[in-house]
This record gives C-alpha cells, sequence and structure tokens, in this order.
C-alpha cells in the first residue's frame, strides 16, 4: 500500500494536535487552497510520561498536497517538567507539520527516569488547534490514518475512525474523546484509557522493546484497525493480570504522584483490569457471579486454562497459580521499581524468589537495606545454610530444580556483614553470600571466591529474631582444681556448668629440648614463649593442648570430657549450631560472647578441610581457623570427634587421636 505521508521512517511516537497551544501569527486560519506565509509559536506537552526537560525538539514544515518535508525545519526544547516544549519564530507556508521531540522520559511504571531516550513525533495542521500535544494513542492511529487516506477519507476521517478502532481493540467501545485532546494527568474516562493503554504498552518492557511494541501493533493495526498479533496481546494481559493480582497498581499510581507535577493522576486501573479480564473470557464480576470460578480462554497466555474466582470485593482472584509455575508451593513477585516478575517458591518455612534478582544495585552494607522488593530482604547468613541443609533432605533435587529453588551459577548474597577478613571491606565485598562459595552445578563442586559475580535471592518478610536463652540465665562462677590450684572461670548455662577457660593441667607434661635454639619447649603449648624466657618455657600460659587419650583424664573430679548430646543440648539453648559461634567465642571480630562462654583460639590452629554438600572436598583447599576442643565420643580406633566453632557455625568432625587439641571441661551433674 502507498503511503501518504512521506516522512521519516517510523522511529518513534507520532501525534496530531490539540486544542489549546499552536499560536499563529497573525491568528487566521489559512486554508489549503489559499497557503500563505504563517509566523507560529508552536507550543505543547510530550507525554509518554513527560519528556524531560532539556530534550530537543524539532518542527519541520510538511507539503500540503504531496506530504513529503520542504526541508524548512525549527529548533525548540523541551521547557517544563511536565514535558512541555516551545518552538518560536516557526516560518512556513502548508498549515502541515511533523514535530519531532528526543530525550529522556519519565517511566510510569517504575517512577524512575528512562535509561535510554526514544523519539516522539507528531503530525499536525498548525491552523486548527492552538496546542501540539503528543501521546501514544495519537501515535498508534498514525499507520492506520494513512491507509485511510489512500482509500479516499479526509483527515478528520481517517482519524475519527482510526482512534475508534483502537480504543475499541483495548477496552471494546470507541465512545471516547479525540486521542490528541487527551491528557495522562486528566480527569475524564478518555484520560484514564490513554494511560492504562499508555501503561501497558510499557509494562517491564525496556525503551528498545517499547518501541518494537509499538511498531508491531502500528503496522498491525494498519491495513484493517483489528489487532491480529494474539502473542502480543498475551504478553500484555499477563503482565496486567499480575500486576493487578499482586496489587502492582498503586505502586504505580504512586511513582506517577510521586513527580508532583500535577494535583491529579488518570483513573487508569478499571481500564487495565478490564482489558485482561475480557481477554482472558471471564466477564463481569457482580454480586451474583461471586463464587464463581471461570477459566482463562486466552489460548496463548502463559495462564492458559488457569482458573479464576470471583470474590466479594468484585474482582477475579487467582486459583492454583503453583500449577502453572511448576509447584503446589510456587507464586509470584512483583517488583514494581522496574515490572520485573520473578517465580518465587515457599521453601523450609521462608519465601524465596526462585530467580535472580535484576535490578541494578550494588549490593554493599549502605544499600543492603534497599536491595530487595517492597516487603522482602536480603536473606541473613544463617537463613541461607538452613535452607541448604533443608535441601539436603531430597538430595538437593528442590535447590536444583527448575520447579525448585533453582540454583544456578554464582555466589549469593546475604545480609551478614563479614567481619572476620577485614581486607574485604577495601574490596567493597562488604557481605557474605553463603559462605562466598559458588556452587558449580556441572560439577557439584563449591569454591571460595572473592563475592565479585554474586547474585540476590530476596525473601519475604521481617528478618528472623533468635530464639535463645536470655543474657540473664548465664550465670559466671569459678572453679579451683585442688591438683595444682588453678582458678578457672565458669559459667552456668541453663543446666550445664561449663568451663570458661581452656584446661591448662601440666599433668603429663614431657619438656623437650629444641634443636634449632637448644631452649627447652613443651609442644603441649598453645602458644611459644619469646626465646628471650627460657625460664617460662614451660608454662603455657595461654592454655595447653592434649592428646584424645589424655583428654579422657584431664579433667578434675567431678568433670568431664563433653560429648556430642552435651554439645547440641548447649546449642539448642543458643539458637541452634548455624549462627550461634559469635554468641559463644571471642577473638573473632564479630564475636559477642553474650553468655561468657569466652571461647577462644589464640595458638589453637586447627586447619580442617571443608566439605561440599555433595560430597568430596570443598575445590581450592582450607577454611578458616577454628576454634576446637575434643570431645568423649571415639569413631574408630585411630579418630575422635571434635567440637569445632568457626567465625558462624558449630559442627562437628573427626580428626586423629594422636594430635594435641584443646579442652573444655564439663561438670557432671
Amino acid at each position: 500500500m502507498k503511503k501518504i505521508f512521506g516522512i521519516l521512517a517510523f522511529v518513534g511516537l507520532f501525534a496530531s494536535c490539540t486544542t489549546d497551544g499552536v499560536v499563529a501569527e497573525p491568528e487566521k486560519e489559512i486554508s489549503l487552497e489559499t497557503e500563505k506565509p504563517l509566523k507560529l509559536t508552536i507550543v505543547g506537552e510530550s507525554q509518554k510520561g513527560p519528556f524531560l526537560v532539556g530534550s530537543s525538539v524539532t518542527v519541520q514544515e510538511i507539503d500540503s498536497v504531496s506530504f513529503v518535508q520542504t526541508g524548512n525545519s525549527f529548533k525548540g526544547k523541551v521547557v517544563s517538567e511536565k514535558g512541555g516544549f516551545s518552538v518560536e519564530n516557526v516560518k512556513v507556508s502548508s498549515p502541515y507539520a511533523l514535530l519531532e521531540v528526543e530525550g529522556y522520559f519519565r517511566n510510569e511504571v517504575t517512577g524512575k527516569k528512562s535509561q535510554n531516550t526514544i523519539n516522539m513525533v507528531a503530525i499536525c495542521n498548525m491552523t486548527d488547534r492552538s496546542q501540539a500535544n503528543i501521546n501514544l494513542l495519537t501515535h498508534l492511529e498514525f499507520e492506520r490514518v494513512q491507509t485511510l487516506l489512500a482509500q479516499g477519507m479526509t483527515i478528520a476521517e481517517a482519524k475519527r475512525k482510526a482512534h475508534e478502532e483502537i480504543f475499541s481493540v483495548f477496552f471494546g467501545s470507541s465512545n471516547y474523546e479525540m486521542p490528541e485532546d487527551l491528557d495522562i494527568f486528566g480527569g475524564s474516562d478518555s484520560d484514564g484509557a490513554l494511560l492504562a493503554i499508555s501503561v501497558l504498552m510499557l509494562g517491564n518492557a525496556s525503551e528498545a522493546e517499547f518501541m518494537e511494541r509499538l511498531l508491531k501493533l502500528g503496522l498491525d493495526l494498519a491495513d484493517d484497525g483489528i489487532w491480529n498479533d494474539s502473542l502480543l496481546k498475551a504478553e500484555l494481559a499477563d503482565w496486567a493480570c499480575v500486576t493487578d493480582l499482586t496489587d502492582g497498581f498503586p505502586f504505580i499510581r504512586h511513582n506517577m504522584e510521586s513527580w508532583k507535577l500535577s494535583d491529579s493522576v488518570a483513573r487508569f486501573e478499571p481500564k487495565i483490569r478490564a482489558f485482561w479480564e475480557d481477554l482472558y473470557g471471564l466477564g463481569e464480576c457482580g454480586t451474583n457471579e461471586v463464587g464463581t470460578v471461570k477459566k482463562n480462554k486466552l489460548s496463548t497466555s502463559s495462564f492458559y486454562d488457569m482458573e479464576f474466582k470471583c470474590s466479594e470485593t468484585g474482582r477475579w482472584e487467582k486459583d492454583y497459580l503453583g500449577r502453572f509455575l511448576g509447584c503446589d508451593s510456587c507464586g509470584i513477585l512483583n517488583d514494581f521499581r522496574n515490572g520485573k516478575i520473578y517465580k518465587t517458591i515457599k521453601m523450609n518455612g521462608l519465601n524465596w524468589m526462585a530467580q535472580n534478582l535484576d535490578y541494578d544495585i550494588k549490593v554493599s552494607l549502605s544499600t543492603v537495606d534497599s536491595v530487595c522488593p517492597a516487603g522482602w530482604r536480603l536473606p541473613t547468613r544463617t537463613e541461607l545454610k538452613q535452607l541448604l541443609e533443608y535441601a539436603s533432605k531430597d538430595g538437593y533435587e528442590s535447590w536444583l530444580s527448575e520447579n525448585g529453588w533453582h540454583a544456578t551459577y554464582g555466589n549469593y548474597w546475604s545480609s551478614t556483614k563479614d567481619l572476620y577478613h577485614k581486607d574485604l571491606f577495601d574490596r567493597n565485598v562488604n557481605l557474605v553470600g553463603s559462605e562466598l562459595w559458588r556452587l558449580h552445578v556441572s560439577s557439584m563442586f563449591w569454591e571460595q571466591l572473592d563475592g565479585s559475580e554474586t547474585g540476590v535471592r530476596c525473601v519475604e518478610g521481617e528478618p528472623p529474631v533468635p530464639d535463645i536463652l536470655p543474657v540473664s540465665e548465664a550465670v559466671p562462677g569459678t572453679f579451683t582444681d585442688e591438683r595444682d590450684g588453678k582458678i578457672y572461670k565458669t559459667v552456668t548455662i541453663k543446666n550445664q556448668v561449663w568451663m570458661a577457660e581452656k584446661m591448662n593441667s601440666a599433668i603429663g607434661d614431657t619438656v623437650m629440648m629444641s634443636y634449632v635454639t637448644g631452649f627447652p619447649y613443651n609442644p603441649r603449648c598453645l602458644t611459644e614463649t619469646p626465646y628471650s624466657q627460657p625460664d617460662k618455657q614451660t608454662e603455657c600460659a595461654e592454655g595447653r593442648k592434649y592428646t584424645w587419650a589424655d583428654a579422657q583424664t584431664i579433667c578434675p573430679e567431678g568433670w568431664k570430657l563433653p560429648s556430642k548430646e552435651d554439645v547440641e543440648q548447649l546449642l539448642d539453648l543458643v539458637g541452634g549450631s548455624i549462627g550461634s559461634s559469635p554468641l559463644l567465642t571471642t577473638g573473632y571480630y564479630n564475636s559477642e560472647n553474650i553468655y561468657g562462654f569466652s571461647a577462644w583460639s589464640p595458638g589453637d590452629y586447627l586447619y580442617v578441610e571443608s566439605k561440599n554438600p555433595f560430597g568430596g572436598s570443598i575445590s581450592g583447599g582450607v577454611q578458616d581457623v577454628r576454634i576446637a576442643f575434643w570431645l568423649s565420643d571415639s569413631e574408630d580406633a585411630a579418630n575422635a570427634y571434635l567440637w569445632i566453632m568457626d567465625r558462624f557455625d558449630s559442627s562437628f568432625d573427626t580428626y586423629e587421636k594422636k594430635e594435641n587439641i584443646s579442652v573444655r571441661c564439663m561438670k557432671n551433674l
């Protein structure tokens, strides 16, 4: 089909003129038959959301007969926050002009400024109107108007038919005002229809995707005024459905109101709701329909055949959404900051994002509270560890599966500070993500990384309040070992009494001579005494270490070497094994030691090779220095169990009985 307007390639939004802003000098209507020179000041408002101040505006004269550009052009710019522009001293002979605006705009969905520029253009008759507003509807009618003009209609007839067809394909009715008279901040039903279509077409699309949508729909409508692209219909309807059912409309309204550009925002919500409900074939939800269940009939929809129930609020609500997302515990999260939609899943009592966050923000201590969508937050390290523990019950199927948490390559941030490695602060890696292990799905290996490629999985709700024993119930005391007169600090925690110091009995000591220095030394000592003090080489001021066999008898009478069961009872009182270590330790940067248990590590440099959840060792070697105590439990003839505390967690591991390890005694009760 031959195009009537021989203008620029279809690169932006196109519109005609509205009734209150192109000022002609002199004020005299000029007919096409008697073209006379005009001197105009062209003003108007460019509305997607409003273009930003400083955006460029160009007016190009269009020949009134051939509808091609004459070469005369004039420059102006956007001068107001609402997108208002002004182009002065426009001298033309034809009453028709092409107006082009280029720049950034305010995004109605996110409330933020666009990340890229777009072009918007308008075709208008400068003599029969005084303002050249540009909006999305006048763009959508542009291609259709050209077709109708080629069929012999006048411009007025073509524009009226085109805009009636557009309103009909979106809302099933053509009883609306002319598009060029509408305003997204207006109060009429037609203004609400304009804003509804503008929001629908934008959705969560990027600027480039948005422009592609406009091009597709404009060309689709051009030949017959019928919307044939069922895929685009479904895409818009599905976004509208999710946004509506996750209460996204109030956020969009809030975003626009936060601009403070107008006292009102057009009422778009009922129009968008009617759009997706009609496409799904749900029909009216009134008093007589309450409790009625209907299925989505839009076959190209991602939610095709999903059941919706008419509620007492007069809205269709979703039923069995999880079935369409791959699991009964699945749901949807709409991030209203940028319109991104995420699958969610309930695991281990928490509602998690089942996809990585796609939001332009750098995770740091200063942004930790603003990383996630409203009502969501970064998980604590304890929650991530507990999630892994939970997933281990099904062999990590729920952790790895696309229908589950769907772990992929990458690390995952937690909200827990890494206060052990001070140098991490200098590299802006201020949080730790599940021990900063990267899961290699293909090889089932985890490796320690610096966090530079760490993803975000948010969790819903407020952070947990640990269920731990009140500090007031931990009672300090002392005990004197009658064998050597040494006095040890103790702490009573509920029904257990522990030494609050490492055992430091010299019973069984063996003094050896160093072949390097010639001085005596004690291999049991936790820390070495300077060689300049040879008379103190055997005192072991910081405590002693013992073989497992010696540890069985080193505790004073009435005291014992604790078992795994004893430690588990203690950990239950302080919140469990995960995340409880700071409550019991001193010496780590994150230690709190609130109970006075005072586990500490000077000289106790125990390296135990860490294991990944799938078997085998962590790629890359060993974990941090960790506090370790012998337990009474034996694994076999050569190995026995240790209680280990790193800077976050408590755990059990095995070690060779012949090695020297610290001892914490527990009172027999």
